[in-house]
């Protein structure tokens, strides 16, 4: 447990037990207030232990409220000061916490980090609280004092008129006693003592108002009478004597009537006495009780003056121990909050596999990626923990996850797309065939802008991968797209996502298919009518199969028996309906195609909706190599002398010394003549060898670069236009590309040519050559260069090649309007908007300049130049036929937004031609993550549990051994064709061996009986003279034993032969004579 967490909680169960001890000290000086005959009383309390009780009640009570009302007040100066104290802790807590909350982007992952700080908060409120509590307490302390100071002054007053008239009262009392258990009966019997001396009072006003009434009334009636008694008497003495016996009769009765009212009155005066003086008694007794009462307040006053020391001392530590906290709290907040967790709970999280996976994108090696995360980290000031740092095998794992997500993002394009396109292109690498698939539709666009979901629809391309092929045929690109389509059907229905939205069917997938987009090869060109049937039989499976849902089950049994045995019928009995397969055998097909011829006209459009397109590079360079071939024949046809003949090195030492008539050649210098090349293009493939060589060591690379200020184009890989290219820069500074070519030679040391730099030479100076390179430039000019800036230029992103027919047109149009007139280009005041296709200024101005220039240097210019014209004007309608009376004709504006294509077949030269070094699949995932991007997509679709579902997949995936299979698929179709093979040359090797043995034979029977045993083995001759010498001894042998011969077979042979032994000297001299016989022979 934390230091600080510690302390807090001391802290709480320190103030804890201080409001419990003031709690009690509230209760135990709390006064008992009663009402009664509208007077209140209250126990009195002091503040002096048991030695001061000598003094008198009232100065006691005095100095105790006097001291009361001192330290009231120091605790409210102190209570103010500790508020003042307060205010300052919650300023700083407050400036804390606004620190706190200012701290950057990761206050998220750091609020379980921030509890101890505001338990510390927590508790300095609990500490504000209490010291509200204490003042107000302090307060109402104050009004009690002031209140029971006026108590006893009433008290007193009201005790001191009982006890004057219970003094002067005459009468007994009757005795009564209380009894004081304790605090509480004390306080009881001092307030019922109180109340007896109130009601005594009052009976004794009453009784003294009642007796002083009695007593004049007594003699208020005793005069009258006695005034009656004199008027009487005196009226008796006169008369009478017995008047004063009368008299003084009633004279006594009525003294003896005012001596009872006298005894009366004081014995109720007497038990006033009695009971006043009980009272007191009793009152005397609370007193006392309450002077050891007020001992026990005086010890509580002293803890309570103790606790609020303690509470002093604390709130003046408090600050700094505040201080300290907070301190402490941000500096375990700063050392916290500079370390970056890439884990959470043991796994890496989402952004830290997404910033992997981005890096990767940005062609970041994966061991690296952990340097790149430390160094950005220490970059931010900031640190990663050694456990989190990340792995090679975990980025490589984050890169499948992602191509994951992207398989998931496709076919969830798909379900939300209502049509779709794909395309396809091979090649070899390392004698292994790949093969890139795209798809493109009409996707959801995710913006990290938008609080959820997509923000609209746009179309774009997305890869399904680059993969190993077995072959090249179109049959196996066809069952490749079923796999792909399949295993993406596969996967996408055991997703969470499919759970909450849908599932998907591959007839669903075949009934989206619109069009297959390619170049204009064969191979696919028949793909595309493979899947075109592939979507017809799926869509009728489709179109069957709901029909069958929709029919009673005894009319479903009935149809499915009516159906087999017409289908039965058909293919000609039982035994060739078991060959067919489940696919032909199906009766889905054949209730496919009633339902489809039961469609309308519409919906039998919709759903034969198949375009194929093909792609624009590939129309322009099969133009360019079209008016190449009608340019290179021009020469010929028209009996002029074509470009000069440009040997390599091996042909130019067979053809040097003769010349061109083939009359006067053997056959080795025949077949080198054959395969001569001349022209414009080879000198291009010349100068980009010698220019920029693949080579890095080879070439004039950087030296030409310094030169000229720029690289010559790339003619030695297989790039659109760069022979244009090359074309026109040659001719832009042609007399600068001779010099530098003879420059060459004198640089060095033998001042010589290669045979390479020879050929650039001689043909850079040819003029059939340069007329050649000239209709390059001028077609590419007029032609190539502003076409492809058309259709993959800025803004061409979103073309769609159905919708370029009429742009076509425009092309040939322009072509046949460059035929009629070549003027418009060969003309020195030629203009290039009205030149070009796209009405805007040459490309290579100083090129067209100079040609137009020099055009007198070039007789057979402008035909050729048609000639190139016609050539590539017969491509171009042989390759856009596509557009007119086709499918793309007939397409309506939506049916070509359904099967959008993209313009060029580039997307999959690009995937093909940067095929890494990388695992595929590690390829595949990268390259479609980063197209998708799936990053949005995760971000704004996915939710916990498809995560889960990614990194399960991406673990399948890796220890699936793809690759490995692949490759085992490779050999094992390898051996699948070596079979045939080996098993026909071994079949061969056996015939041969026979005939071997059995000729063998012969020619042992045929020495027997030739008798001519004694012929030297071949192995045995050493050299050719041996050789001869035994030829002629054994064709004199054959001539003497068949006579009859003459030799004429030899003869008929063209060779002759001499009988006579010494002629062979002459016949194999050693003197040169025999080199036209050894050549004949």
């Amino acid at each position: 447990m934390p230091k600080a967490l510690k302390a807090s909680r001391a802290r709480q169960a320190s103030a804890a037990q201080a409001r419990k001890v003031l709690q009690g000290h509230k209760e135990n000086i709390q006064p008992t207030v009663q009402s009664g005959s509208g007077q209140s009383s209250s126990s009195g309390w002091v503040t002096r232990s048991q030695s001061g009780a000598s003094e008198s009640p009232e100065k006691v009570q005095k100095e105790t409220l006097s001291l009361y009302k001192e330290q009231a007040r120091v605790l409210l100066k102190e209570n103010s000061h500790l508020r003042s104290e307060r205010s300052g802790l919650l300023r700083k807590l407050q400036d804390a916490e606004a620190d706190h909350l200012e701290s950057a982007a990761h206050v998220k992952d750091l609020k379980d980090k921030n509890a101890d700080l505001r338990q510390r908060a927590t508790h300095a409120e609990d500490l504000k609280d209490e010291n509200v509590d204490l003042w107000q307490w302090l307060h109402v302390l104050e009004r009690r004092i002031q209140r029971l100071q006026r108590d006893n002054v009433k008290a007193r007053i009201a005790t001191r008129k009982k006890v004057a008239e219970v003094s002067s009262s005459e009468k007994d009392q009757n005795d009564s006693g209380y009894a004081l258990p304790g605090r509480e009966d004390a306080l009881l019997a001092t307030s019922q003592a109180y109340q007896a001396v109130g009601s005594l009072q009052l009976d004794l006003a009453n009784l003294h108002e009642q007796a002083m009434n009695t007593i004049y009334t007594v003699v208020s009636e005793a005069s009258a009478r006695a005034l009656d008694a004199e008027k009487a008497l005196t009226d008796e003495r006169n008369t009478s004597s017995f008047a004063v016996a009368l008299y003084q009769e009633e004279l006594c009765r009525v003294q003896y009537q005012v001596s009872a009212a006298i005894s009366e009155a004081q014995i109720t005066a007497d038990n006033a006495r009695s009971e006043a003086q009980d009272c007191i008694e009793n009152f005397k007794c609370g007193l006392a009780a309450s002077k050891a009462q007020g001992g026990y307040l005086t010890e509580a006053l002293s803890a309570s003056k103790a606790t609020v020391y303690a509470f002093r001392k604390r709130c003046k530590r408090h600050p700094d121990v505040m201080a300290r906290v907070v301190s402490k709290a941000v500096k375990k907040y700063v050392q916290e909050s500079r370390i970056v967790r890439l884990k959470f709970k043991g796994v890496y999280t989402l952004a830290a596999r997404m910033a992997a996976r981005k890096l990767i994108n940005f062609n970041v090696a994966s061991e690296h990626i952990r340097d790149v995360f430390n160094t950005v980290a220490e970059l931010l000031g900031v640190s990663i923990p050694p456990e989190d740092k990340m792995s090679r095998q975990t980025v490589r794992r984050a890169v499948l996850e992602g191509g994951v997500a992207a398989k998931l993002q496709v076919v969830f394009d798909i379900m939300q797309s209502e049509g779709f396109m794909i395309s396809g292109d091979g090649t070899s690498h390392r004698h292994i065939n790949y093969e890139s698939n795209f798809i493109a539709l009409s996707t959801p666009v995710y913006t990290t802008s938008s609080s959820s979901g997509p923000t609209g629809k746009a179309h774009r391309l997305r890869t399904l991968g680059v993969h190993s092929a077995t072959n090249r045929k179109a049959d196996t690109q066809v069952d490749g797209w079923k796999d792909l389509f399949s295993e993406f059907q596969e996967f996408y229905d055991c997703s969470p996502l499919s759970r909450r939205h849908q599932t998907i069917e591959m007839a669903e997938i075949a009934r989206k298919l619109k069009g297959y987009f390619s170049n204009h090869a064969a191979y696919q060109k028949k793909t595309s009518r493979g899947m075109q049937d592939w979507k017809w039989d799926e869509s009728l499976c489709d179109l069957g199969e709901d029909a069958l849902l929709l029919k009673d089950v005894t009319k479903l049994v009935q149809i499915l028996a009516d159906a087999n045995a017409a289908k039965i019928a058909t293919v000609g009995g039982m035994e060739k309906w078991n060959l067919l397969s489940w696919d032909e055998q199906t009766v889905y097909k054949w209730l496919g195609e009633e339902v489809y011829a039961a469609l309308s006209e519409e919906e039998k459009h919709k759903l034969d909706l198949y375009i194929w397109g093909g792609c624009c590079m590939h129309k322009d360079l099969n133009s360019f190599i079209g008016g190449n071939t009608r340019m290179t024949a021009w020469w010929l046809d028209n009996g002029v002398t074509p470009p000069v003949l440009l040997a390599n090195k091996d042909n130019a030492a067979v053809l040097a010394g003769r010349s061109t008539t083939s009359d006067a050649l053997t056959d080795t210098e025949k077949c080198a003549l054959d395969s001569l090349t001349c022209g414009g293009v080879k000198t291009m493939d010349i100068g980009g060898a010698v220019f920029k060589n693949s080579d890095q060591k080879k070439g004039q690379g950087d030296s030409y670069a310094y030169r000229f200020g720029r690289r010559y184009p790339d003619t030695s890989n297989t790039r659109y236009h760069s022979h244009g290219d090359s074309a026109c820069v040659t001719w832009a500074w042609l007399d600068d590309h001779i010099d530098f070519v003879l420059r060459m030679k004198e640089c060095k040391a033998n001042n010589t040519f290669t045979n390479m730099e020879k050929n650039l030479y001689n043909a850079l100076q040819d003029p059939a050559t340069l007329t050649e390179m000239a209709c390059m430039v001028l077609y590419t000019q007029t032609v190539s260069e502003p076409y492809l800036k058309i259709v993959r230029g800025p803004g061409s992103e979103g073309l769609n090649q159905l919708d370029l027919g009429p742009f076509h047109e425009e092309v040939k149009t322009h072509i046949k309007m460059l035929i009629e007139d070549p003027d418009l280009v060969l003309a020195e005041d030629a203009r290039p908007e009205l030149a070009t296709l796209d009405v805007a200024d040459w490309a290579y101005p100083e090129a067209v300049h100079t040609i137009q220039q020099r055009a007198s240097e070039m007789p057979y210019l402008r035909p050729v130049f048609v000639a190139f014209l016609s050539g590539a004007l017969e491509t171009w309608n042989r390759f856009t036929s596509e557009f007119k009376s086709g499918e793309i004709d007939k397409a309506t504006e939506e049916d070509r937004a359904l099967a959008w294509m993209p313009a060029t077949n580039d997307h999959n030269e690009g995937a093909l031609g940067s095929l890494p070094a990388l695992p595929p699949k590690q390829a595949q995932c990268r390259a479609a993550f980063l197209q998708f991007t799936s990053d949005t997509f995760m971000d704004k679709m996915l939710v916990h549990e498809d995560f889960d579902f990614i990194r399960r997949e991406a673990c399948k995936l890796e220890s699936r051994g793809l690759e490995k299979q692949h490759r085992q698929a490779q050999v094992d179709h390898e051996h699948m064709l070596e079979d045939p093979r080996r098993r026909k040359e071994a079949e061969k090797r056996r015939k041969l061996a026979e005939k071997a043995e059995k000729l063998a034979g012969i020619l042992e029977v045929h020495r027997q009986l030739d008798g001519n045993q004694d012929m030297p083995k071949k192995s045995h001759l050493k050299n050719k003279a041996e050789k001869v010498a035994v030829l002629k001894h054994v064709v004199r042998h054959y001539l003497a034993k068949y006579p009859k011969s003459d030799g004429k077979w030899l003869e008929d042979m063209g060779i002759g032969i001499e009988t006579d032994e010494n002629s062979d000297a002459d016949m194999y001299g050693t003197d040169g004579s025999d080199n036209e016989d050894e050549g004949d022979e």
